[in-house]
């Protein structure tokens, strides 16, 4: 892991880290995330229609319902020992000056890309229970895959190769500028699987009394 991490601003107000190896010796904790038993392929309604989710997914802490576009909990989890310590190294990330560059994290969403036909179109993680700038880190085990983004109103797209143990943290406003997406990559046959860190606005699930609660 490093130290203090170098932002890299997309335009005045949107800004992004990516760390490729921050994470060393993943194994461990990708056989601990492998064993949960609560993965499950999610449907989500998408232009009036019901579709299913081409991926597996499943909740460390705070569990959104993603039949309500993550605005309504169903459960709180405990997290695992490996992933508590995660969390809690995230949280306190800072930038080069010193601010800081992390969040209270109190939730992670698990996302398993069984191969390469796995995918996850363009978005935003704008739900309003994340807060208006929320901060959202991600660690990356497995194979490696293409992280996109582009600008909501147009413009020059960005693509970064994310692999095992990198780190991607985004901030400030850019959940209401930028769009996101893992596009399918068919010939990748190697599973990928991604933590996910957010910090939801929502009574009862403090992020210091989850961090404690591990299996």
């Amino acid at each position: 892991m490093t130290g203090r991490l170098r932002r890299q601003w997309l335009d005045e107000g949107a800004w992004l880290v990516h760390v490729p190896g921050w994470l060393a010796g993943t194994d461990a904790l990708l056989r601990e995330v492998q064993e949960l038993d609560r993965f499950r392929q999610e449907h989500i309604v998408m232009y009036g229609r019901r579709v299913v989710q081409p991926r597996l997914t499943a909740w460390l802490g705070v569990e959104m319902d993603a039949a309500s576009r993550y605005r309504t909990v169903r459960a709180r989890r405990p997290f695992t020992p490996l992933v508590a310590a995660l969390l809690a190294e995230l949280s306190g990330l800072r930038d080069e000056t010193g601010d800081p560059c992390g969040s209270p994290y109190n939730s992670v969403l698990v996302n398993w890309y069984r191969s390469g036909s796995d995918a996850i179109s363009w978005h935003a993680d704008d739900e309003p229970t994340l807060g208006p700038e929320p901060v959202i880190a991600s660690v990356t085990m497995g194979g490696s895959r293409t992280f996109a983004l582009k600008p909501r109103g147009g413009g020059k797209r960005m693509a970064l190769s994310v692999g095992n143990g990198d780190l991607l943290v985004m901030g400030g406003d850019l959940q209401r500028r930028w769009l996101h997406s893992v596009p399918r990559r068919p010939a990748e046959k190697q599973s990928r699987i991604s933590l996910t860190f957010r910090r939801f606005l929502v009574d009862g699930a403090p992020a210091a009394g989850l961090k404690a609660a591990v299996t």
